[in-house]
């Protein structure tokens, strides 16, 4: 019994280590941006609409000093905006540009390419992989309120 628990353990932390592996991988499709200014311009772009610095922190697990960081380093390159609320001019709303939108959806391109390459590769176990992947999606969010759009 003690033996299966420790094994159940070695698994476990080997599933973490392979996770994280394949994560890496597949962000490394997508990277012509750090993982923060990546998952900002996702952020903007399945919002559709402006967003302070909070809601986007909030949103993306960043601390508002590293998005105040990020949003000037996209705001440089034309791929966001900030303008001040009409209602209270302290808030700053950062809004994706035609630019950055642009940009999601080349690096989107991207990265289906290599995926459509992994899919193929697997073969017949691709529909399987993708309904473990919705399964794992779905256990995180009901375990743990990790909601992924």
């Amino acid at each position: 019994m003690a033996q299966d628990r420790n094994n159940l353990q070695e698994d476990t932390f080997d599933s973490i280590v392979l996770a994280e592996k394949a994560m890496l991988a597949a962000t490394k499709l997508v990277r012509i941006h750090t993982q923060g200014e990546y998952s900002v311009l996702v952020y903007l772009d399945e919002r559709n609409e402006s967003a302070t610095a909070v809601e986007i922190a909030e949103h993306v697990s960043l601390t508002r000093p590293r998005i105040t960081q990020i949003v000037s380093s996209l705001e440089e390159r034309g791929y966001v905006s900030r303008t001040r609320d009409d209602e209270d001019r302290r808030k700053v709303n950062v809004e994706l540009t035609d630019e950055g939108r642009k940009a999601v959806r080349d690096q989107r391109e991207k990265a289906m390419e290599g995926f459509r390459g992994y899919l193929e590769r697997l073969g017949d176990d691709g529909e399987a992989f993708i309904r473990i992947l919705h399964k794992t999606i779905e256990y995180f969010d009901e375990k743990y309120g990790v909601t992924i759009k």
